[in-house]
């Protein structure tokens, strides 16, 4: 929940609110810290993943080196661990797992290559697509976060300074895209067969005729321009085969 619904719905200070989130945050830091333990038992699932945190230096183009932390969830229990890790090498990440995880539970990762290796050491694994495309989802709302910014930025007056702020929120937006991209590569190498769209060419094949909106090069009605055009592309019967 956003902390801005939280003020709204209990009609308390903003400042409040953040200093329960902290330390909510806190208490469920201590909690993973605390669980030292090797996670055993029959039919137990255990949900890995790795993320780095680190910082970027406004205006600059440059990422600054994170950390690389790694980590498990035990489906039902909530029982967890994290680590932090130099890298997310399949060296490093399986000396964690068997310290954190006895053989013969059900390992579901997402699809980096470091995992593969998992069925070799005693682990029954598998992949998330649904994982992958929770992590989709969650960038085209960072896109369109960043695209609102922009309209807002090009909305100010002419004599306020952008460039900074702009190129700044270009670089978010090309990272986000890149993820993006990045993302449907993993998926398409996993989604079923059945469900893959056929790429062979096939001869004789019209595509139907469409109304498309025109652009007129205008940055502060791209959105508007985009929007139209995927609203005449979406849900059409008669674009399935071509």
């Amino acid at each position: 929940m956003r902390r801005e619904s939280i003020v709204n719905d209990l009609n308390v200070a903003a400042r409040m609110v953040t200093d329960w989130v902290n330390f909510c945050r806190g208490v469920y830091e201590d909690a993973c810290l605390a669980f030292d333990e090797k996670i055993d038992g029959i039919g137990k699932i255990v949900e890995i993943d790795e993320s780095k945190f680190g910082k970027r230096k406004y205006n600059r183009g440059k990422r600054v080196e994170g950390q690389w932390v790694f980590g498990g969830l035990v489906r039902y229990t909530n029982d967890c661990f994290f680590e932090v890790v130099p890298e997310r090498s399949a060296d490093v990440l399986l000396e964690v797992i068997k310290r954190r995880i006895l053989p013969g539970r059900t390992v579901i990762s997402d699809c980096w290559a470091s995992y593969n290796c998992l069925d070799n050491e005693g682990y029954q694994h598998s992949t998330d697509t649904k994982h992958l495309n929770t992590k989709l989802t969650s960038v085209d709302d960072i896109l369109r976060g960043l695209y609102q910014i922009k309209r807002e930025l090009c909305a100010l007056p002419d004599d306020v300074d952008l460039k900074d702020a702009l190129e700044f929120t270009i670089e978010l937006e090309e990272d986000a895209q890149e993820m993006k991209v990045s993302l449907f590569v993993f998926l398409s190498k996993y989604e079923n067969k059945s469900e893959t769209v056929c790429t062979i060419p096939k001869a004789n094949i019209k595509i139907p005729d469409l109304r498309l909106p025109t652009f007129n090069g205008k940055f502060q009605e791209s959105g508007l321009f985009k929007s139209q055009f995927m609203k005449v592309i979406r849900n059409k019967p008669s674009l399935d085969e071509t």
